[in-house]
């Protein structure tokens, strides 16, 4: 079993209401989620030396999942379930991380989950993405493919 999850969630309604029909989530076996922020405007000096704007970030989450063996087929990442989340989940008008569900074992890393001493890194989720960048490597001297997700924030 693993150590950490993380639940990507599609709805075509932005409550993501688990009861609406267009609602589809998938949660795969995590090593972790790293955090990255891309600067998305600037400040710029005119000419006669005032400035104009502020610098504005979006963040990125990337979310680097445990190998998946090509034999496994009982493990949550497989392709199977990549596909599952590019056909059901991805193409959904709203999509997020989310928080795992807890009474399964489910959980995420503790920077995402301790807002006590965590607070800004906790609060990150749930956290609605815009784009999501779908990566699937090969490993296969072990017998294995790695899939890392990198989500970019609706907002920033």
């Amino acid at each position: 079993m693993a150590r950490w999850k993380a639940k990507i969630e599609g709805c075509d309604v932005s409550t993501f209401s688990t009861g609406h029909a267009s609602y589809r989530a998938i949660a795969f076996d995590i090593l972790g989620i790293f955090p990255t922020f891309q600067v998305e405007s600037e400040t710029q000096t005119s000419m006669n030396g005032t400035q104009i704007g502020k610098r504005k970030f979006r963040t990125v989450l990337e979310i680097d999942c445990i190998p998946l063996s090509t034999w496994d087929y009982e493990r949550i990442t497989t392709t199977e379930a990549i596909k599952y989340l590019i056909d059901e989940v991805l193409g959904k008008n709203f999509c997020r991380i989310a928080t795992p569900d807890p009474n399964n074992g489910e959980r995420l890393p503790d920077r995402y989950s301790d807002a006590t001493n965590f607070p800004k890194t906790a609060g990150l989720l749930p956290f609605n993405f815009a784009k999501c960048d779908i990566q699937v490597a090969q490993q296969w001297g072990s017998g294995n493919e790695k899939l890392t997700l990198t989500c970019y924030a609706k907002s920033i």
